[in-house]
């Protein structure tokens, strides 16, 4: 890459082509960044939140509705225990 990379150069020819199909493509990533200062730009984590915000929208939605719907066996059963190991 030539040139200065600003934050909105950081944006248009790195993330945008890339951080969907890389993070669709490692379930449990975690992109981290160094805080450099195209990283931290406004533009850059402004279009990293929208990023994660799609990505978090299209989630299969019957996984988090079972997730959310066994809170209170969950619970209980952490309750049960003390707070020790649970078959969850």
């Amino acid at each position: 890459m030539r040139g200065t990379l600003t934050g909105q150069r950081y944006v248009d020819d790195i993330l945008r082509p890339r951080v969907g199909a890389l993070l669709n493509g490692l379930p449990g990533a975690i992109f981290d960044q160094d805080n450099a200062r195209p990283h931290a730009a406004r533009v850059a984590q402004d279009f990293l939140q929208l990023a994660v915000q799609d990505l978090w929208a299209h989630l299969p939605q019957d996984n988090i509705r079972c997730l959310i719907n066994s809170m209170p066996d969950r619970v209980a059963a952490c309750i049960a225990v003390g707070c020790g190991t649970t078959r969850y």
